[in-house]
């Protein structure tokens, strides 16, 4: 604790001391007896899982985790989370973040999976949350748009009609880093000591019944007490709920796709992603 107590000296960051005399993050403990993490693919469903955590009766500590730091959206609303993102960055290593963290707690990530991410983790439970990776892309130009994020990187397709030349234009952008930081992402779904779940289950494209072995599965993966649940009430609070990343509609990949955007797709790896997710 004397170690931890003297990093974050200085910081603009408040914490909570527990009974037990250690630091914390957030000050409620939820129902697994697990520290927990949620290892998504951005624009893959990372918040609409994180609701869904909450909902199980898991605390959100309400941190976006990378190695280097994390966004502190603990005290923000969701717009200023949306729009003023950077001003709630916090530089701080993974390895004393994740301290901060206790069990029957979780935070959320886009942690690219790797000899020293597998090690730091090696007592969380860790969720994968993957998505077609057409869907992904055509998600992150709607988030950045309506954000307001990166007003110089938008600039070329921002008020663009929505459309195939709009995402190609996106594509031009920001498609090498979007890339990047979905195959360091990808690598999860090779572990052994993760549950993988799809946007699409969840969200019901494969039927009710995929909804509720979700819910199932996550309950057993993270020992939540086996009382009788209601799921479709759990469905009804969790479906369109407004998150940090919520637009206020699902993405309509057809408004946007065509051949010329396909032909790009394939071009800068997308099916080579979509492939080892299961979806080509």
């Amino acid at each position: 604790m004397e170690k931890l107590l003297k990093f974050l000296k200085g910081k603009n960051f408040p914490v909570y001391i527990l009974s037990n005399g250690k630091l914390a993050a957030w000050h409620k403990m939820g129902r697994s007896p697990y520290r927990v993490i949620i290892c998504s693919m951005p624009k893959a469903g990372t918040y609409l899982y994180a609701k869904l955590l909450e909902l199980l009766g898991v605390e959100f500590v309400r941190l976006h985790l990378w190695l280097t730091g994390f966004s502190d959206y603990r005290f923000a609303s969701i717009k200023e989370g949306r729009e003023r993102y950077k001003e709630f960055n916090i530089e701080m290593p993974l390895s004393k973040t994740l301290e901060l963290i206790h069990p029957g707690q979780f935070a959320v990530s886009h942690l690219e999976c790797s000899s020293l991410t597998r090690e730091l983790l090696r007592d969380f439970k860790k969720i994968f949350v993957y998505r077609n990776f057409r869907d992904s892309l055509i998600s992150h130009m709607r988030f950045m748009v309506d954000t307001g994020r990166d007003k110089e990187g938008t600039a070329p397709f921002r008020h663009l009609p929505d459309g195939p030349d709009k995402l190609l234009k996106y594509i031009e952008v920001y498609s090498g880093h979007f890339i990047k930081e979905s195959k360091g992402v990808l690598g999860w779904i090779d572990q052994d000591d993760i549950l993988k779940l799809s946007f699409e289950d969840i969200y019901g494209d494969n039927g009710e019944e995929r909804q509720y072995k979700v819910i199932r599965d996550i309950c057993k993966f993270l020992d939540l007490p086996p009382e009788k649940r209601n799921y479709r009430e759990i469905l009804i609070q969790l479906i369109g709920a407004k998150t940090l990343t919520w637009s206020g509609k699902r993405t309509d990949r057809s408004i946007f796709w065509d051949e010329r955007v396909e032909r790009r797709f394939a071009e800068i790896g997308g099916r080579e992603i979509n492939k080892k997710l299961n979806y080509e």
